[in-house]
């Protein structure tokens, strides 16, 4: 009779542990998932930083550019750890529209668009940015 109750005893624990392992194996499967995806989330967002400040410094390249040649439209730049392209157009007698979109890794993308005045007298040039935004 002992002897029968040992094995129920050994069965239950046998089942107890396996239940334990189950439930152990998911929270693990779980907490890897969540892990990786709150990493990836990370690195995105990262990235997408770095295709701002490319777009960022293009833009400030193209103001640059354009101060020294009132006839420049754009092109293309290659930036630290990424690229981006300038399109320069007239949208009046004294304004012009800069659209610069920056990336990183040829996968993030971030866009600058503003509208600038350009005032030129014989001896300086200005240039005012009415509006800008980010796309």
């Amino acid at each position: 009779m002992n002897r029968r109750k040992l094995k129920k005893g050994g069965y239950i624990a046998l089942i107890s542990v396996s239940i334990i392992m189950v439930v152990l194996i998911i929270f693990l499967t779980s907490a890897q998932f969540i892990i990786s995806s709150g990493l990836q989330g990370g690195l995105t967002d990262r990235l997408s930083i770095e295709a701002y400040s490319v777009a960022e410094t293009c833009f400030d390249d193209a103001l640059i550019l354009l101060r020294s040649n009132s006839s420049y439209v754009g092109g293309s730049l290659n930036v630290a750890d990424g690229y981006c392209i300038i399109v320069l157009t007239d949208s009046g007698p004294n304004t012009k529209n800069i659209q610069v979109e920056g990336s990183t890794l040829n996968t993030y993308f971030q866009t600058i668009e503003a509208e600038i005045e350009i005032i030129e007298t014989s001896d300086t040039k200005q240039i005012i940015i009415l509006s800008k935004n980010r796309y």
